[in-house]
């Protein structure tokens, strides 16, 4: 039926490949509960535009988690993602069906500090454009208000902009980088 959609989702997010030229993502951000919010209108029963913004919070990787502990403080990692998406489904009038989605938008990535008193300091922020974020999933309907399933996507992502507390700095040599999702979802209006 035409309409709209919305839904929420809960998963893990796991990056690969290198942030930038030499310096794998691994050692910047590990792994993260990812939570996912996606809303949009139907075209056809079949065929959906909508947005999507997706947040993520989990410890830094290998050599950031590394610096936080020999200077004894506090690191979280997360993750900002948002942007457009298309999605399709294929049997939409069924109990049951497989979607598809892809999306494009902009990304934010950043370890942190903070103290007791509520403060808190960038130790590395990149930002960028997550380029192509390819979604599956299968949607089960327990009736024609809510449905829940499961999901995996990858996204593709360019940083352009790094930043930690000295300031603002250029990436001379920029790569792509993949981040890995997997989780389950709640769906209004399936």
């Amino acid at each position: 039926p035409a309409g709209g959609w919305l839904s929420f989702g809960i998963g893990g997010l796991f990056p690969g490949g290198n942030a930038e030229a030499g310096v794998p993502v691994s050692q910047v951000f590990g792994p993260m509960t990812n939570f996912s919010l996606e809303g949009g209108l139907r075209l056809d029963p079949h065929f959906g535009i909508g947005l999507y913004v997706d947040g993520g919070v989990g410890s830094p990787g290998s050599d950031v988690g590394t610096f936080c502990d020999q200077n004894n403080i506090y690191c979280t990692a997360d993750s900002f993602r948002y942007g457009l998406l298309a999605r399709y489904t294929f049997r939409p009038f069924a109990h049951s069906t497989p979607w598809i989605s892809l999306g494009t938008g902009g990304v934010s990535d950043e370890v942190t500090t903070s103290d007791y008193y509520g403060g808190s300091s960038t130790v590395a922020r990149y930002t960028g454009w997550e380029m192509a974020r390819l979604h599956l999933g299968w949607d089960l309907r327990t009736s024609r208000v809510f449905g829940f399933g499961l999901y995996g996507g990858l996204g593709f992502i360019r940083y352009s902009g790094y930043e930690n507390s000295m300031g603002s700095q250029g990436i001379p040599t920029t790569t792509v980088h993949s981040e890995f999702e997997v989780g389950v979802r709640m769906t209004l209006f399936p």
